[in-house]
């Protein structure tokens, strides 16, 4: 099903020979609002970070080699990595991935491509959730 976003104009309103009142202008601005918005969220505009307190990074891994990833980079505020999981492998299957805190605050990420080698590599990306 294809949705098609609609307005609620007061000219259309005013069609039922009734008067319109005033406060109406207010009213359909709030509707009009909600109806963008919730057809923002069913056609799949929204992204992880408008849903959540996360990043959502894109970077090149080398199958089993650790890459250190600077999860609050552009946020405000003391957060803290709360979780982290893999939403891409580029190309590849990935057998199997790990993550860590490291004392200055950044994660090390560790993913092994399924049948790879040190010379493996793919463009992955991964959620960091924080709070």
């Amino acid at each position: 099903m294809k949705l098609s976003l609609k307005r609620i104009l007061k000219e259309e309103l005013a069609r039922t020979k009734e008067t319109v009142p005033k406060y109406m202008d207010s009213v359909l601005r709030v509707i009009n609002t909600t109806i963008e918005q919730v057809g923002i969220a069913l056609s799949n505009r929204l992204t992880f970070e408008d849903n959540f307190n996360c990043t959502v990074v894109t970077r090149e891994f080398t199958h089993g080699v650790e890459l250190e990833i600077n999860p609050t980079a552009g946020k405000q505020g003391n957060l803290r990595v709360t979780g982290v999981s893999l939403l891409s492998g580029g190309d590849l299957i990935i057998d199997k991935f790990g993550w860590n805190q490291k004392s200055n605050g950044n994660i090390g990420v560790t993913i092994y491509f399924d049948g790879g080698s040190g010379s493996t590599i793919a463009n992955c990306k991964v959620l960091i959730l924080l709070g």
